[in-house]
């Protein structure tokens, strides 16, 4: 029997989010590694990491714009929870940032 570590490397988010009331969002999404360029997914929530998903999009280059998110029907400050689902090689990873609906 042999055993095989697989170490995953850390990673961090980082995401600004756009739009007005009634409109769809948009957001760009960041995740980025000291072990290479993230691959997978990323989701966005709200609130919580269990609360209504907003979008969901998937990395190029460590990158992904969402355009879709779902629109807000008031104005005022929502909390998003974006995650980083992680991958063969990189960690799950979350940040709470606020999508300012004007």
């Amino acid at each position: 029997l042999v055993t095989k570590s697989v170490v995953r490397d850390a990673t961090t988010v980082s995401a600004t989010i756009t739009g007005n009331v009634n409109t769809l969002g948009r957001a760009r999404v960041t995740v980025t590694s000291a072990g290479g360029t993230p691959t997978g997914t990323v989701t966005l929530r709200k609130t919580t990491a269990t609360g209504d998903i907003l979008g969901t999009g998937t990395l190029s280059g460590g990158t992904v714009t969402i355009t879709d998110l779902t629109a807000q029907t008031k104005k005022g400050s929502v909390k998003v929870y974006v995650q980083y689902n992680g991958s063969n090689n990189f960690v799950t990873s979350s940040k709470i940032v606020t999508w300012s609906v004007k």
